[in-house]
């Protein structure tokens, strides 16, 4: 899933609009875009910092902070973050049952 705060590029617009409407079993939230997707935003994002760069030089104050704080990520290390995001999603679920059922066994 990906939402950023350029809503006129990535079409959320649109997007919020039909995730609102009623979809058929099995339609995906139309927000959801996979792994895939995610990897070739953030490629995309990081050769649009390597392109504005170039063009104002790679001495430019601005880019070289632009790129400091976006920084960019290995296929690899992308992978490896999701799969710790994973993880931590069966955690949290897990203790969320545990939870549920200390509330209905102890009716707190």
């Amino acid at each position: 899933m990906l939402l950023s705060n350029h809503s006129e590029y990535d079409g959320a617009y649109t997007k919020a609009r039909l995730a609102g409407l009623k979809r058929e079993v099995g339609e995906e939230n139309p927000f959801i875009v996979g792994t895939d997707g995610v990897q070739r935003y953030f490629t995309v994002m990081t050769e649009c910092a390597q392109a504005s760069k170039v063009r104002f030089g790679a001495n430019s104050a601005a880019v070289n902070e632009l790129h400091s704080r976006m920084g960019t990520s290995s296929k690899r290390e992308y992978d490896a973050l999701y799969r710790r995001t994973e993880l931590l999603h069966a955690d949290v679920t897990r203790a969320q049952g545990e939870l549920n059922s200390h509330v209905v066994e102890h009716r707190c």
